[in-house]
C-alpha cells in the first residue's frame, strides 16, 4: 500500500487489526470491499478493464483501513499511428505521431515506439523526411508485437521542365498526329492534373 496493477492483474490483500494501544490482534475477520475491480472475502483483488484509481477496504466492525490502488493499461493490444493518409512534397518532412491502447481500449502513456518507413527516412521520433521520388509508401511504428502503418504519398515538386512527345515527326500535307506534353520537378518526377 500503494500498488500500481497493470489492467488484468491480481494482488492478494491482507489486514492487520490492533487495538488502541497499537498492539496486533489476532484472529479478527474482515468484510472485503473495493471502489474499482473485485476483491472476494479473502483479499484478493483482481484488476477491472478501465484505467482508474481507488481503494481496497478491510473492515471490522466500525474499524476499517485501506489500500490505495492505481490501474494502469495492459500489453498493447492495437496502435494507431497519424497523420493517415499523408501528403509530403518531395524532400519535405511530416511530423507523425503513435498511440498505444491495450485490449480494453486503454490510452498507454508513456509507451516506446520503434519507426520505419519504405519512402524516405524516418527517425526515432516520428519525423519522416520525404526522399527525391514520388509515390506512395508507409510510415510504421511498432510497439512490442503490435504495429500499424500510416499512408505517405510523397509527391512531385514544382513544375521544372515539359517534354512534348513525338520529339521529331514528318507528316504529308493534310496529316494530323497527336502531340502529349508531361511536366516534371527537379527531379524528374511526374506531375498530373496539368493542362
Amino acid at each position: 500500500n500503494p500498488i500500481t496493477m497493470p489492467i488484468g492483474s491480481t494482488q492478494q490483500f491482507t489486514a492487520t487489526a490492533y487495538d488502541q494501544f497499537n498492539s496486533q490482534i489476532s484472529g479478527v475477520g474482515f468484510t472485503w470491499t473495493s471502489s474499482i475491480g473485485a476483491v472476494d472475502q479473502t483479499g484478493l483483488f483482481t484488476v477491472g478493464t478501465s484505467v482508474v484509481l481507488g481503494t481496497v477496504t478491510a473492515t471490522n466492525g466500525s474499524a476499517s483501513g485501506f489500500a490505495i490502488i492505481s490501474v494502469v493499461a495492459g500489453a498493447p493490444h492495437h496502435l494507431y499511428v497519424i497523420p493517415d493518409p499523408a501528403n509530403v512534397m518531395v524532400g519535405g518532412s511530416r511530423q507523425f505521431s503513435a498511440i498505444a491502447f491495450d485490449e480494453f481500449n486503454n490510452a498507454i502513456s508513456g509507451a516506446l515506439y520503434t519507426w520505419t518507413t519504405d519512402m524516405g527516412t524516418v527517425d526515432s521520433t516520428g519525423l519522416f523526411t520525404a526522399g527525391f521520388i514520388a509515390g506512395t509508401g508507409t510510415v510504421t511504428a511498432t510497439c512490442g508485437s503490435v504495429s500499424y502503418s500510416a499512408t505517405v504519398n510523397v509527391l512531385a515538386g514544382a513544375l521544372d521542365h515539359v517534354i512534348v512527345l513525338p520529339g521529331s515527326v514528318t507528316l504529308p500535307v493534310g496529316g494530323t498526329q497527336q502531340f502529349t506534353a508531361t511536366g516534371y520537378d527537379v527531379n524528374n518526377n511526374i506531375i498530373t492534373g496539368l493542362s
